[in-house]
């Protein structure tokens, strides 16, 4: 994901902060799973990333 590659952040620093497996936040990132309504309040608050851009299909186009 953008976000974690800009900040030099490994998925399982990222998973650990927020408390989730580093496979969970592997599967929201690659777009396998989406966070519950919570949790995804939480990773755009945890990231700095609004929810829109979270949920767009091209992550790239939406963050730059």
């Amino acid at each position: 994901m953008h976000w974690r590659g800009s900040r030099d952040k490994k998925i399982a620093e990222v998973a650990r902060d927020f408390g989730v497996s580093t496979s969970t936040w592997g599967h929201w990132e690659t777009g396998r799973s989406i966070p519950s309504g919570q949790n995804l309040v939480l990773v755009s608050e945890f990231t700095a990333i609004p929810i829109p851009c979270l949920l767009c299909p091209d992550c790239n186009e939406c963050q730059t």
